[in-house]
Parts: structure tokens; C-alpha cells; sequence
């Protein structure tokens, strides 16, 4: 799930509050733009939680939260109880630990967008490319709610169908340990 986060919004996943997060459970795993903190600089963002990464972050929030005794309201703590500022390395450590080499963030959105030519039609390419490239001075003035949340939507099942049958393995592997 977290590489999947790295892929495509680390900063709003950063800033997702615990309320936030129960809020996805009864909105078909969406969280949208205006609740964010990051909404003012980059004008929207819609996050969506899958089935299973509801169940896999549901299980961090009952279990794992509590022991790092919160003092504020984020979703990601770190050791002190306080919001955890460092996902995006900390994603990269996860990577490099994964598949032996640092790749950064936009080198990741590059890997992206270059699978997606070799593996997606040139619709769900251009789904993956603007899911990936949200940029503020597009999102003020073509996107709003409903824009958002079908990108994140179409843009998750473009990543879904380049992960291919092996991600879906390591899901449940992961997910079942």
C-alpha cells in the first residue's frame, strides 16, 4: 500500500487526519480536497483507500496509533505521539529495501507513466498521466469534486492493471502475514 501511496500522493497521505481516515470508511474509501491541509496550496486532492488498504490502515489506527499515545489529530505519528513529517523518505528507505535502489518520487511517477505506454491503452494512458502530474494551476481551474475523485478512481485502476497479477499476490501475501 505504501508504494502505491509514494506513486501517487505521499503529501495528502501525510496530512490525513484520523477523522479524515473514518470519514473514507463511509465514503466508498474517498477522502476529498477540501478537508486537506495541503488543499489551499494545491487547490484540490482526493485520496482513495481500497478495500484492503482500508482494512490494512483500519488495523494501524485501532492497534498500532494507541501505542505511540497521539497528541494530535494526523493519521501518521511518529515515536513522540506528533505528526510524522518524514513519509517520503521513509518510503524510500521502504523501496530501496524492496528492490535494492533509492528511486524518488517523480523518478517513480516516471517508471509510471513509462509502463503505462508499454501496457494501457492511450485512454487509461492519459488517466495514469494527469492521476500522476496534479498541479495546482490545473486543479483551480479545470477540476472540481467530482473531476478529482473519478481521476483517483480511474488513475487506481490503470495502477491496478500495471501491477498485474503478481502485485495482487504480494497484496494478499502481505496482507494475510
Amino acid at each position: 500500500m505504501f508504494v502505491r501511496v509514494k506513486g501517487c500522493r505521499p503529501m495528502t497521505f501525510q496530512h490525513l487526519t484520523a477523522r479524515m481516515f473514518e470519514s473514507a470508511k463511509t465514503n466508498a474509501g474517498m477522502v476529498d480536497q477540501t478537508i486537506f491541509k495541503t488543499a489551499q496550496r494545491y487547490g484540490f486532492n482526493s485520496l482513495y483507500f481500497d478495500e484492503m488498504s482500508l482494512e490494512i490502515v483500519n488495523d494501524y489506527v485501532q492497534y498500532v496509533r494507541p501505542l505511540l499515545k497521539p497528541q494530535c489529530e494526523y493519521l501518521l505519528l511518529n515515536r513522540s505521539g506528533s505528526q510524522f513529517q518524514k513519509l517520503t523518505e521513509l518510503l524510500s528507505v521502504l523501496v530501496f529495501e524492496a528492490i535494492g535502489k533509492y528511486i524518488h518520487p517523480t523518478r517513480y511517477r516516471q517508471i509510471i507513466e513509462t509502463e503505462s505506454v508499454n501496457n494501457l491503452d492511450l485512454e487509461e494512458q492519459q488517466l495514469v498521466s494527469e492521476d500522476q502530474k496534479h498541479s495546482s494551476n490545473v486543479a483551480r481551474v479545470d477540476y472540481q469534486k467530482l473531476r478529482s475523485r473519478e481521476v483517483a478512481l480511474k488513475g487506481r485502476s490503470c495502477m491496478e492493471e500495471l501491477r498485474g497479477d503478481h502485485g495482487r499476490a504480494m497484496d494478499i501475501s502481505a496482507y494475510s502475514n
